[in-house]
């Protein structure tokens, strides 16, 4: 059974997703530009690595606020 979700957890999570993209080369990233296709990118990853860990409408309303 996934985890609820909270505020404290999910700003944990997110500061752990970050040390651990730090260590990653982004290959589809080469000669990407455009911030926003990046933020996009890493987004979508941190929203799937917690729709995999965490109960799913907890997730929805704490990514709101």
């Amino acid at each position: 059974m996934k985890q609820k979700l909270t505020k404290d957890t999910l700003i944990k999570e997110a500061q752990l997703f970050c040390v651990k993209q730090s260590t990653f080369q982004h290959k589809e990233l080469y000669g990407v530009t455009d911030g926003k296709a990046v933020g996009t990118l890493i987004e979508q990853k941190f929203q799937a690595h917690l729709k995999a860990n965490y109960e799913k409408m907890m997730f929805r309303v704490l990514i709101r606020l």
